[in-house]
């Protein structure tokens, strides 16, 4: 991507950040942009103007399970990539434009569904996961009415350093961390431990986005997952093998979603035969750094020195 400028959307977001350090590693130019500018067109004009990016990837969202005001998950998937995708439509015509959605919006599946192919029926079974839906169907619209180079990206479960703690592994790993430092007893609250899910490093996800940046086929979606699951029973024995001391499991009935996919697992064929992409950072890996992540992070609530 020699000679690259890149616009990234929620740069300062757990996938976010992680892709601005690998563009910025392989020196290309990258620039963001401020959530509250893309709530009006005429702002993101004005900055894709300024800009002239030959790439933009669209990741400023909300996360699954972050809130009930749940117009909020339109207004920031639907509404803000309708707003981005005029903009470009107006002043950035040849940019090539990368949105990333999620493994929600396939929703309701069973276990005999599985592996899911990109092809499959959409069934969301949330706010979260039909705004993606939405948002999805817009960007092919725009590349469909207006021939504007886009293609969708479906990551099913992110995990790694930056990972909201509202998240399963995320969640836990905070909790080992707060309580090794405090010297407590080690208690972490979960919610349903018997789903499965397919999970990809942060890193390995990154890297697809970059390398579907330069090989992905206009107007095409693609999953990006690693082709097998892990039960939250095993995510808990990862991080006991890696915490400071015995760890107590107690369910927390906060913690239970009332509709839950038993089990969730992508196929990739498709994103591996556009650009050779292969994960290469197994889970054990993903769950040690993001339990040093967190014990960083406890240690400077602190103000412990490391």
């Amino acid at each position: 991507m020699i000679g690259a400028r890149v616009l990234v959307t929620g740069s300062s977001g757990f996938i976010g950040a992680q892709l601005c350090e690998l563009l910025r590693s392989e020196r290309v130019e990258v620039a963001t942009i401020d959530h509250g500018r893309l709530r009006h067109v005429e702002a993101v004009t004005d900055v894709l103007e300024t800009l002239q990016p030959t790439h933009i990837v669209h990741l400023a969202g909300i996360s699954d399970g972050t809130g009930e005001d749940y117009t909020a998950y339109y207004e920031a998937h639907l509404l803000n990539t309708v707003r981005l995708l005029e903009a470009a439509r107006l002043v950035s015509r040849e940019a090539r434009i990368l949105l990333a959605s999620s493994s929600a919006v396939y929703g309701a599946t069973t276990p005999e569904d599985n592996p899911l192919t990109e092809d499959r029926c959409l069934r969301p079974m949330t706010h979260y996961g039909t705004s993606k839906v939405a948002q999805e169907m817009a960007a092919l619209q725009y590349h469909l009415a207006h021939r504007l180079w886009t293609v969708r990206v479906r990551a099913f479960n992110v995990v790694g350093p930056g990972q909201p703690p509202h998240l399963l592994l995320s969640g836990m790993a905070q909790q080992i961390a707060r309580a090794e430092r405090d010297g407590e007893p080690i208690t972490v609250r979960v919610g349903n431990l018997a789903t499965r899910r397919d999970y990809a490093d942060v890193r390995d996800v990154t890297r697809a986005y970059r390398l579907l940046l330069e090989r992905g086929e206009a107007g095409a979606v693609y999953n990006v997952c690693t082709g097998r699951s892990v039960s939250g029973h095993e995510c808990v024995e990862l991080l006991a093998g890696l915490a400071n001391g015995l760890i107590r499991v107690l369910q927390d009935e906060a913690r239970m979603r009332a509709m839950e996919v038993p089990d969730q697992i992508g196929e990739a064929r498709r994103l591996v035969q556009a650009t050779g992409w292969q994960p290469r950072i197994p889970l054990s890996q993903s769950v040690r750094d993001l339990l040093e992540a967190w014990r960083v992070q406890a240690r400077t609530e602190r103000g412990v020195v490391a």
